[in-house]
């Protein structure tokens, strides 16, 4: 599968061909939870727009996300 997203208005081009899997994070039911620990993370700010910072309260952690990635943050385990 071959995605491209042109944004011409920030002058960024991004081109996903069999990306690799995002491993440190998963998608919960509230948020971004952290892989590590299964804990959700907490959001602190981006840079320049092109990354987001994340931080872990149980590990302890700094998670930094491109801003490319969040589309394909996998689900997590469902709760059951």
């Amino acid at each position: 599968m071959a995605l491209v997203d042109k944004r011409q208005d920030r002058g960024i081009e991004s081109v996903e061909r069999g990306a690799p899997p995002i491993v440190t994070v998963f998608r919960g039911p509230d948020g971004i939870y952290h892989a590590r620990c299964g804990r959700r993370i907490e959001f602190r700010g981006s840079r320049g727009g092109l990354e987001f910072d994340f931080y872990c309260l149980s590990c302890r952690e700094h998670v930094t996300l491109p801003e490319a990635v969040l589309t394909r943050i996998p689900d997590g385990p469902s709760a059951g």
